[in-house]
């Protein structure tokens, strides 16, 4: 509705991914999946490990004064395998 107040900013969660989130910054930012298979994807081969800790610099950067990076106690992989913390770390 037009002259109708918005929200102040501070007040709203916004879903974004690292490709959008490019140029802009928010007061709390939380990176989920930070794994192997998530942050680096499963689907990079070992020439794309550098774009992919690019991508997590440019994720960990947005953050203005909170950043928290999420890795699950336990997580199954596809095949079953267990995975750790993202080795971009």
């Amino acid at each position: 509705m037009m002259g109708a107040a918005v929200a102040d900013e501070e007040d709203c969660l916004t879903l974004s991914t690292i490709h959008s989130a490019k140029g802009k910054e928010w007061r709390s930012v939380f990176v989920l999946r930070v794994i192997d298979g998530g942050i680096p994807s499963s689907k990079a081969g070992a020439a794309d490990m550098e774009e992919e800790r690019r991508l997590l610099y440019v994720a960990m950067t947005r953050a203005k004064r909170e950043l928290t990076l999420m890795v699950p106690w336990h997580t199954s992989m596809p095949g079953g395998a267990q995975t750790g913390p993202s080795s971009t770390l």
